[in-house]
């Protein structure tokens, strides 16, 4: 009887970070819903999948030689914090009274155009805004090109590996800044033309709506968004698995039978 050997790359979903009952998340879920006795399963946890990590763990991986091969791109991967960012460039620098005292009043030249106060008070604040905002603009353009060049090394070396590969980009975000940094690498990797026919991408944003029902804060997934990608995961792994149908339980019929076992 052949075994299944499934390695699993990735970061702090597949360990479960933060569920009642870390066992809730999609790769044990998937793991539990197959006969283990026919499965070498070995699971790998990262912060995050990087591409320097990725090449520390190839040896491993090499070694390993799985028939299944499961990354998924860690939460921080390719993600770049918009929203601190756009903060720290909106903070604008009060001047500093010296000594607790004021500077004493200048004399306008006759025949000088005077300002307001409330209006100069407008067009400073204006000016700062625009700046930030112009820099702002700078920062996250030249950041999406630089992850769009670690992105594609990441992928290159997927493309050149020998296995069967099953691929999730960074799951998706409540929090808009943090969801447009994840989404440009969902679109990055949907439209890479993979040479490697044995690589299976699924794309999480597709597949997990963004509604609070599915996550338990702006970022991580609850039970049911874990649901979520394990039901996807199984069907693609009834594709490879070389387990006769009879042998794998359905999920959803695992855990309806787990429920009236209790």
């Amino acid at each position: 009887m052949k075994i299944t050997k499934i390695q699993v790359i990735g970061g702090c979903h597949i360990a479960g970070y933060g569920l009642q009952n870390q066992k809730d998340n999609f790769v044990d879920v998937l793991m539990s819903s197959v006969n283990s006795e026919q499965i070498t399963f070995v699971k790998k946890t990262q912060a995050y999948v990087s591409l320097k990590k990725f090449f520390q763990e190839a040896n491993n991986i090499h070694e390993f030689s799985p028939d299944i091969l499961l990354i998924q791109l860690g939460n921080h991967e390719f993600t770049i914090n918009l929203r601190a960012k756009l903060f720290s460039y909106l903070k604008i620098k009060q001047e500093k009274k010296v000594g607790g005292e004021t500077s004493p009043a200048i004399p306008y030249p006759p025949g000088a155009t005077v300002v307001s106060k409330p209006k100069y008070f407008k067009i400073l604040v204006y000016s700062s805004l625009k700046l930030a905002f112009d820099s702002f603009l700078s920062f996250t353009k030249k950041n999406m090109q630089q992850r769009e060049v670690e992105l594609k090394q990441f992928i290159d070396i997927l493309d050149q590996l020998n296995y069967n590969i099953i691929l999730l980009p960074p799951l998706p975000s409540l929090d808009r800044f943090t969801q447009k940094s994840r989404k440009s690498a969902v679109d990055f990797i949907k439209n890479y033309d993979f040479k490697n026919k044995k690589v299976r991408y699924i794309d999480s944003h597709a597949l997990i709506p963004l509604k609070r029902t599915y996550f338990q804060d702006g970022v991580h997934l609850n039970k049911e968004g874990h649901m979520q990608v394990a039901n996807k995961l199984q069907s693609i792994f009834n594709e490879l698995s070389t387990l006769n149908q009879s042998e794998t339980f359905l999920i959803k019929d695992h855990i309806n039978l787990s429920k009236m076992a209790n």
